[in-house]
């Protein structure tokens, strides 16, 4: 959702330079016009994001309900604990 506003709410760079002199109330566009032009650019920016997050959440997910991570956490335990 945040990268959908954000896509609706600030200036592309090419939209800046059409702008010109003129004041964002100037340029008419409809709300959904807006909202799917915003999704159509959000979708790439979203699937490459997902591509990252959600195999690193799920790893992280596995690896939270094994023994390995207890094990590595009671070998940097002291280290840890240095600094409070």
């Amino acid at each position: 959702m945040g990268l959908l506003l954000g896509k609706l709410i600030l200036p592309q760079r090419d939209q800046a330079q059409k702008w010109g002199g003129q004041s964002r109330g100037t340029i008419h566009a409809s709300w959904r016009d807006k909202m799917i032009a915003a999704v159509r650019r959000i979708i790439p920016v979203f699937c490459r994001l997902a591509a990252v997050f959600m195999p690193g959440t799920f790893l992280a997910s596995i690896l939270l309900q094994t023994g390995l991570v207890k094990q590595v956490l009671r070998e940097v335990e002291p280290i840890l604990k240095l600094h409070g």
